[in-house]
């Protein structure tokens, strides 16, 4: 439930106190055997492992982690300027492509994020066949 520590979204969090599950204790607890069963083994241990605080990272700890991701995010006034959008990615992707020449990566996994006025979240991503380290137009 809500400030009890559990690292679940909206849906899990709705899904479980549907099944009557409210806190952390109760997965592991008497709610055991309703996860177990409504839920895939997958997910079960998921929660289980939530539940505990166990992580499932499987990160090595015998020297420096290799960075996932870099990016950039910045909120502007809503508008449906397509030219002005175009802009903005174009601001964000040379902000991303200087953090990444100073961090000396390169990348081949784009992925744009855009929160409309209604705070829905559209995601697209795209692979490239190569990796690339500065911006192009």
């Amino acid at each position: 439930g809500e400030g009890d520590g559990a690292p679940v979204g909206k849906v899990m969090e709705r899904i479980l106190n549907e099944l009557g599950i409210h806190k952390c204790k109760q997965v592991v607890g008497e709610g055991a055997p309703v996860v177990l069963e409504y839920f895939t083994k997958k997910t079960s241990s998921w929660l289980f492992r939530a539940a505990t605080g166990v992580s499932s990272c499987r990160c090595s700890s015998d020297g420096p982690s290799e960075r996932k991701g870099i990016g950039n995010e910045r909120t502007f006034r809503a508008t449906s300027d397509k030219r002005l959008l175009r802009l903005k990615c174009i601001d964000l992707c040379q902000m991303v492509g200087s953090r990444m020449e100073k961090a000396d990566i390169a990348g081949r996994c784009l992925t744009l994020k855009l929160k409309d006025t209604k705070f829905v979240v559209h995601t697209r991503s795209i692979t490239l066949p190569r990796y690339i380290t500065k911006v192009t137009h």
